[in-house]
Formats: structure tokens, sequence, C-alpha cells
């Protein structure tokens, strides 16, 4: 589930920072993973098991590892600021493209939605990438070493590994909250009720 970062919500108290009402993306700045996985658990009341944090360095070797991940692209990309170039058509990014993909700004409306679609369009193909990359000896230990390096978790290697294995592409949905600009800042997200509680219910 996306929870976009430009969501005004009610941040609760971590550490010695008080609760508050803020971007959703503030509660990493105050208290890093924990205190995001908190500020979700409050918010939605669905449990938090496991988080990890990726950072862009990361998600490069990451990505590289598993020998680059594949996407279809609606619309040809042609941007100067990253000086990326990709034809309509399905492509297989390495580390350096996918990142330069996923922070596109000036590609579809521009907008925070539109790039949590092209992230999750990468998160989607990085499961089956990764399973096949369990029965690749080689690119398993680039994958563990790159991992173990890279990627911030309080799951331990082998638990990972269980993670990836138990995910079928069958079984995975991904989607976003319902949502709408906020009124009174309308580059600021609200999210939509009684939907939202909704779509909590069922995932508790």
């Amino acid at each position: 589930m996306n929870l976009p970062r430009d969501s005004i919500v009610r941040i609760p108290a971590c550490g010695t920072a008080p609760a508050r009402t803020g971007l959703i993306k503030s509660a990493f700045d105050t208290g890093g993973l924990a205190c995001t996985a908190k500020t979700v658990e409050t918010l939605t009341g669905v449990r938090i098991d496991h988080a990890m944090e990726f950072d862009f360095q990361a998600f490069r070797e990451v990505v590289d590892a598993l020998g680059g991940v594949e996407v279809r692209l609606p619309a040809p990309v042609d941007d100067p600021k990253t000086k990326l170039k990709l034809p309509a058509d399905r492509v297989v990014l390495d580390g350096e493209k996918a990142i330069a993909y996923a922070r596109l700004r000036w590609y579809g409306d521009g907008s925070d939605i539109q790039r949590i679609a092209r992230q999750t369009a990468l998160m989607q193909s990085m499961p089956k990438t990764a399973r096949r990359a369990l029965t690749d000896p080689v690119r398993l230990r680039s994958f563990f070493s790159a991992a173990t390096r890279s990627v911030k978790s309080d799951m331990d290697l082998g638990t990972m590994v269980t993670v990836a294995e138990s995910v079928r592409e069958s079984r995975t949905l991904f989607l976003t909250v319902p949502w709408r600009p906020d009124p009174d800042q309308p580059n600021r997200i609200i999210w939509k009720q009684p939907e939202a509680d909704k779509l909590f219910r069922t995932l508790r």
C-alpha cells in the first residue's frame, strides 16, 4: 500500500519529539524507520511486522545485483535533466536508470502520484527478478552482498530470503490509499474518508 509522501497526517510522539500534524514523510526525519513504522501503524491500525529502508545507493546496488529490473513504459522517455532516454516498450533498467526513471519530474503530469506509479512498477518487478536470482548462485551472492551492505532492516538475511521466496505475483496487490488534494494546499494530500479507513480495516 502506497502512502503518498505529501500526505498531511497526525504523526505520533517519537522519542522526545511530541505528536504533531505534518507531512507523513517528516516522520522519517524525526525518528527514522522506527518512527515511520509507528506512524503508519497509528494511522492505519495495520501491524508492521518488519520494515526496510532503501536509500538511492542501496536501491542502485540491489537492482544491479539482480541484473536489472524490467518495466513497461507507456510512453517514451527523453529527459534532458537526467539524460535518460528510453523507448515506449518493455525495457530492462540497471540501477542508475531505475533511479532516474523513478525520480523523473517531467514525465506524465509530473505529480507525486505518477512518481508513485513508476516506483510501484519497479517494486512489482523486483520480487519476480529476486526469485530468479535465488536460483543463480553467482547472482544470489551479489544480491546478498548488496542487501547486507546497503539495506537497513529489522530482518536478518534469512528472513529476507524467506520473504522473497514467499512472494507470489498472483497474490501481490499494489494500491494507493484513497486521497484528494487538500483544499487549502492543493500540492498537499489528505486521505479520503471513509474510503481510507475501509481499506485499512480490510488489511488488518
